[in-house]
């Protein structure tokens, strides 16, 4: 385990392209927590409708995200393809920003689930393309630092609109921002995005077929991160509707914008450490004891919450654990299919089989809030993290039993 530093790594395009993950970090993070809140909270659309919606959202972002990951793959144009992507999420926000239609809604869950799907492996794309995977967790480290930073500020914009202003200006707020990173974008040198490096292939190689890079080690880090997901994602709207009846007098944006904010906040410095700290990881069961123990724990605390103390420190665990895995699963991505010319393919699998998780857990949380109440449903995600503690383990001792057996 190297030891940890904060200094930024060099590369060209440096400071447009961070400041770019800034406003993602802005725009991506608080959007469907607060869709959550302010269609069931604030327009009264019964909960088992909007978790539908969202999980809408969701499905398309899985279809899209191994898309975008064969896009970046193939196409030099990373810049003007991320500038597509902005688009497709103002034009969302937009959408839901005046009283939507049941279909109004539908048309801007598919233009967000296709942003959201292809964000990140472009962004991805483009940070392996000017550092190589050297300079790659570093790149990384301080590019989810910068996000996490900018979900801090977003979350504290929305929080400050809601005090003063309305839904639609929270929305107008997120259009914005995405089309500002967008432009930010375009002040990378597009020549020092080198193609073959963005792929991480060797420099004469053919891609390898999608499913060469399907390995039994990668199923299972699939699987893995199929569980994290499925527990985790419901659980911050779930806080904040129950930070609801806690702190009446807070508008449903300025409520989910702390909830953010806390959790940003613990996530930045977690995040910039992480590429110091990869070097104790491994791609197997091991990786993911942590995460799962940290889940289901923060599941009990949200769950047996009585005050908003307890709501916030749910979150302070969520911050600890996703600041390091924004930067762990990438990385770890880029380890497993090294040398396949397919990174952003199996970059953007995982980002799928993530939204399938949230999909997942935005549905179980609409069909079990309206009957088992908040507490019981986040106790039910308690559990589902809690099952994928005991697979990782069971996982990590079998290989471990089987590599004593091979030696011996």
């Amino acid at each position: 385990m190297s030891r940890p530093t904060l200094r930024p790594p060099s590369f060209p395009g440096r400071a447009p392209y961070l400041w770019a993950n800034f406003l993602v970090g802005d725009v991506q993070t608080g959007i469907m927590p607060l869709l959550s809140v302010d269609l069931i909270g604030l327009r009264h659309w019964p909960s088992v409708e909007v978790g539908e919606l969202l999980a809408l959202g969701g499905f398309v972002a899985l279809l899209f995200q191994p898309i975008a990951g064969i896009l970046a793959d193939s196409l030099p144009q990373k810049r003007e393809l991320f500038f597509f992507l902005a688009l497709c999420f103002a034009g969302g926000v937009l959408l839901m920003s005046d009283s939507p239609t049941a279909d109004g809604a539908i048309e801007a869950q598919i233009l967000l689930g296709i942003a959201q799907g292809g964000f990140m492996p472009v962004l991805g794309a483009v940070a392996m393309g000017l550092t190589g995977r050297e300079g790659f967790p570093r790149a990384m480290s301080w590019a989810q630092g910068m996000g996490h930073g900018g979900s801090v500020f977003g979350a504290l914009s929305v929080a400050i609109i809601g005090l003063h202003g309305s839904m639609s200006e929270v929305y107008l707020f997120y259009a914005g921002s995405s089309l500002a990173a967008a432009l930010l974008l375009f002040g990378v040198p597009g020549k020092a995005i080198d193609p073959v490096r963005a792929r991480e292939a060797e420099e004469r190689q053919s891609e390898l077929a999608p499913r060469k890079i399907l390995t039994l080690p990668f199923i299972f880090f699939l699987l893995m991160v199929l569980v994290f997901f499925t527990a985790n994602t419901a659980m911050l709207p779930l806080a904040g509707l129950k930070l609801q009846g806690m702190l009446p007098t807070l508008s449903d944006p300025s409520r989910i914008g702390l909830l953010v904010a806390a959790t940003q906040l613990v996530m930045i410095p977690f995040s910039l450490w992480s590429s110091s700290f990869r070097a104790g990881f491994g791609v197997g069961g091991a990786f993911f004891l942590l995460p799962f123990a940290i889940l289901s724990l923060r599941g009990v605390v949200l769950s047996g919450s009585g005050g908003a103390f307890g709501i916030l420190f749910g979150q302070i665990l969520d911050g600890a654990l996703m600041g390091l895995l924004s930067v762990m699963l990438p990385v770890a991505v880029a380890e497993m299919v090294r040398g396949s010319g397919r990174f952003n393919f199996a970059s953007g699998l995982t980002g799928a089989i993530s939204a399938l998780g949230g999909s997942a857990s935005q549905v179980i949380s609409g069909m079990l809030f309206d009957r088992i109440g908040v507490d019981r449903t986040l106790m039910v995600f308690a559990g589902i993290a809690f099952c994928g503690l005991i697979l990782s383990l069971g996982i990590l001792l079998s290989s471990r039993s089987e590599r004593v057996h091979r030696e011996g």
